[in-house]
């Protein structure tokens, strides 16, 4: 009697095992059918059995093993909750559209490698079915409800809806979205489901120490400071939106500003960096200006882009619309010209010429760079909505209308471009 009770808990303890080791997947084939057709260089033969070391075996699941190539060896994040087993089944992520008509690379390991055994990311529809998450571009999803509703759906799906494009540059009409299709949004706003800014904001010392990030002030030298600059202000615009253009146009008539790209002023500015340059051709004029241009194509809360971001390390000072750009918490004191500050171009163009006449002055604009650093960010929006998903509660949700949400929770604004336009 015995034989047969023994062979009763053997066969017992496998089930449990491998039902910990394949999670939710319906079968073991269907699991290496999946996989088979990923691209996933590093992992090897065995995604579900990665080689690791840990100091001692997690009770409750609730740790994210770190992979022998990080900085720690036997580091613990005691994070996110986790599936049954230390690495359980991989969250999957499917692109649903392009982004801005370009096919999203799968390069996840690259940017987020401390998450690249808990989640895969694919563009592969006929594994739609199989995805935790479908990301929808909200400028490139289809516009036509017959579309969206015939794409396969399970319960456990969150279908998200995605833009880091404000509020008022999303004109999709609300009936082109079929109501509660979407179950997150992913934006620039704090109060996304799944967060992701632009970068990071500038934090204090004080601030880096308390959470752990490297103090790395963007500091010049003062003789850079004061250097001697040939050009005034400039301006890089890549699309004509009417109340930017026609704000540095005016601006221009008091005070010089050297504008890039098709819209140029003068023809020896239309094409002077080419591409093949990358950064540094736009770096060296930059820095050879005492202003630069940063003003995004609308005013909005926390709509804050690479305009400003992509440049303010750099040896010059931004000019920005309104500190409600930063949710008044993006830009250090004293950092950045805003617009907002002044009633007219004159009133404007004559405080920039007393800068640049007043090298004190002038560099009482950099004196914020030896108190601040750049914060953590997160690395990619993959890797913020792997952790999301790693995150989540398994809550059901829906958004009526991601488009009514999305301008809800923002505040837009023309005020500070309708003044100066008006004059």
């Amino acid at each position: 009697m015995k034989g047969p009770i023994l062979i009763l808990c053997f066969c017992s303890v496998v089930f449990l095992l491998l039902y910990g080791k394949f999670g939710d997947l319906a079968s073991q084939s269907q699991y290496e059918t999946l996989l088979g057709r990923i691209s996933w260089p590093d992992l090897g033969a065995n995604i579900d059995t990665p080689s690791f070391h840990t100091t001692r075996k997690p009770r409750r699941n609730r740790k994210l093993i770190v992979p022998p190539d990080s900085d720690n060896d036997y580091t613990e994040l005691d994070v996110f909750p986790f599936d049954r087993t230390p690495i359980g089944r991989p969250k999957i992520i499917f692109w649903g559209s392009r982004v801005f008509s370009e096919k999203m690379p799968v390069n996840f390991q690259q940017s987020c490698p401390e998450m690249k055994y808990r989640c895969i990311f694919h563009s592969d529809q006929s594994l739609i079915a199989d995805a935790d998450a479908v990301i929808f571009h909200e400028a490139d999803t289809p516009l036509q409800k017959a579309k969206l509703l015939q794409i396969p759906r399970k319960p456990h799906q969150r279908f998200i809806w995605y833009t880091l494009e404000s509020p008022a540059n999303t004109h999709r009409p609300l009936d082109n979205y079929p109501a509660h299709f979407f179950n997150w949004t992913m934006t620039y706003l704090p109060e996304a489901d799944v967060y992701y800014p632009y970068d990071a904001a500038w934090i204090t010392k004080k601030v880096a120490e308390r959470k752990n990030v490297p103090f790395n002030p963007p500091v010049i030298p003062d003789k850079e400071i004061s250097k001697n600059r040939s050009l005034q202000i400039i301006g890089m615009i890549s699309n004509n939106v009417h109340m930017r253009l026609k704000f540095i146009t005016d601006l221009h008539k008091k005070v010089n500003v050297a504008l890039l790209g098709a819209a140029a002023f003068e023809e020896k500015w239309r094409n002077i960096c080419p591409r093949s340059e990358g950064n540094a051709c736009i770096k060296k004029l930059v820095e050879d200006s005492y202003f630069f241009i940063a003003l995004e194509n609308s005013i909005c809360t926390w709509y804050t882009t690479e305009k400003y971001f992509g440049r303010a390390a750099w040896n010059s000072v931004p000019i920005v619309w309104a500190r409600e750009s930063g949710g008044n918490k993006i830009f250090p004191p004293k950092s950045v010209i805003f617009v907002e500050d002044y009633q007219s171009y004159e009133e404007m163009a004559n405080h920039l010429k007393y800068l640049m006449r007043n090298a004190t002055a002038y560099a009482e604009y950099f004196e914020w760079r030896k108190t601040h650093t750049m914060g953590n960010r997160g690395k990619t929006q993959e890797c913020a909505l792997c952790k999301r998903l790693l995150a989540d509660d398994g809550a059901f949700k829906t958004y009526e209308s991601p488009i009514s949400w999305y301008s809800e929770h923002s505040a837009c604004s023309s005020e500070v471009p309708d003044r100066f336009l008006q004059n």
